[in-house]
């Protein structure tokens, strides 16, 4: 019989490599995506505010009062809000990588060296990778009903990137 504590590390190994993975993709994406100054132009953080409210309990509970309801219909409605929300989480994900592009090509072709600016992308990139590992835990724990999902963190992580571009600091 093999020891526990064995087991343990096997899964302490397999939890860290995919840590490492989402780490790495968040980071270092491999589309650097086009950036395009009309995107920016039409980019709008509240086209993220839905994901405040899509695993919202409020909803769930509306749905169990109705009459017409039947047990198995609130599973599939967080199914589906859940699947929606990782594309949403997706789509933010995307968008924080081409802001933070555009973040670079202004240090680049800055008139002035930034070190600052630098040296706060590089620390909202690191609290946006670990609140979106922190997210998608949450998200995985939600299906058991172990975990509520907030949303605002990383949708405020991206609004801050936003407005710092636009006055030229982050």
């Amino acid at each position: 019989m093999e020891p526990v504590w064995m087991w343990g590390a096997v899964a302490a190994v397999a939890l860290a490599t995919v840590f490492a993975a989402f780490a790495k993709k968040l980071l270092y994406p491999a589309d650097q995506n086009k950036l395009d100054p009309a995107w920016l132009e039409a980019f709008d953080v509240a086209h993220y505010r839905p994901m405040e409210r899509l695993l919202d309990d409020s909803d769930v509970e509306f749905l169990c009062g109705l009459d017409g309801f039947r047990p198995g219909m609130d599973t599939q409605l967080l199914r589906t809000r859940r699947r929606l929300f990782r594309g949403y989480l997706r789509a933010l994900t995307r968008d924080f990588n081409r802001l933070a592009g555009f973040v670079r090509l202004m240090l680049v072709f800055g008139e002035e060296d930034r070190p600052d600016l630098a040296a706060a992308l590089l620390r909202l990139r690191w609290q946006f990778t670990l609140a979106v590992l922190a997210l998608q835990l949450r998200l995985e724990l939600h299906r058991f009903g172990l975990a509520t999902v907030d949303a605002s963190p990383v949708i405020g992580m991206l609004g801050s990137l936003r407005g710092a571009m636009a006055a030229g600091h982050a």
